[in-house]
């Protein structure tokens, strides 16, 4: 995979859905396209597919474990990703212990097994959610490698984000080396269409836009695109929508604020008169 990014100094990443269980009640699985350059119209040069259970994914998403597969020219790739039902009981709480932090796990090859229990592992790098005592008030990933615990990279997000903001406000999110270097950044793009605004108000469909510095590694490209759907996950797939109406109120999430590994919705609450 590291040779197939080596060349792009930007790719673009865009979220889909594929039906993967019985009718229509059970939650659809996340895919992947990932274009080399800034848009859409760039050749897809990674896919990758979500693969969980039907009935872990139906009550604990989007927190639910997962593996996912990743094709590229010359070779295929696994996604590790514990949490509920994987090992991890208590992702969906502040990031005070290993069992409340989440994190991803990118194996060379297609390696079988349950999430947790991977038969022959060949674990490349691990992407995880820094604790609260290291970041109180913004989302932090630390990558690391196999066998060394201080992070080879380490990727900082916004304290709000997500909601109504997500239409005009594009979510950065910084990456540096272990030197203090920067390698890149990412950001969550805002809808450029009609068509991708009706998208962010009625789904959970997300894009990105990564970009890398001349001095990128392939390696750390691979890491930065593998930290990239973590973010999604961990932050973004938990947004409940940007309205509701109940019981005569209508409450606006305006956006999200990240405390101690939660996210805590920040709504407009307006009750509405009788009729």
């Amino acid at each position: 995979m590291a040779q197939i990014l080596a060349p792009w100094p930007q790719l673009y990443m865009e979220q889909h859905w594929v039906r993967d269980g019985p009718g229509c009640c059970v939650p659809i699985t996340n895919q992947y396209r990932v274009h080399g350059g800034d848009n859409s119209s760039g050749p897809i040069i990674i896919q990758a597919t979500e693969k969980s259970d039907c009935c872990c994914r139906t009550f604990c998403e989007p927190h639910h474990a997962f593996k996912m597969e990743i094709n590229v020219t010359g070779g295929n790739y696994t996604i590790e990703r514990p949490g509920l039902g994987g090992g991890k009981p208590c992702v969906c709480c502040c990031a005070c212990s290993d069992a409340c932090l989440q994190e991803m796990t990118m194996h060379a090859g297609n390696v079988q097994g349950e999430v947790g229990a991977l038969q022959n592992p060949n674990p490349l790098f691990i992407v995880k959610q820094a604790p609260a005592s290291q970041s109180m008030f913004e989302p932090v990933l630390n990558v690391t490698t196999p066998g060394d615990d201080f992070p080879v990279l380490t990727v900082r997000g916004p304290t709000f984000f997500g909601g109504c903001s997500e239409l005009c406000c594009e979510s950065h999110f910084g990456v540096t080396n272990r030197m203090g270097q920067s390698v890149g950044s990412m950001k969550k793009k805002v809808p450029s269409n009609c068509c991708q605004c009706c998208e962010a108000i009625c789904t959970d469909l997300d894009r990105y836009d990564i970009k890398f510095e001349p001095t990128t590694t392939p390696q750390e490209k691979v890491a930065l695109m593998t930290s990239t759907l973590m973010a999604d996950y961990m932050l973004f797939e938990q947004d409940p929508g940007l309205c509701r109406y109940r019981n005569g109120v209508l409450k606006i999430h305006c956006c999200n604020f990240y405390c101690a590994g939660c996210l805590v919705p920040c709504t407009l609450i307006i009750p509405l008169k009788q009729n």
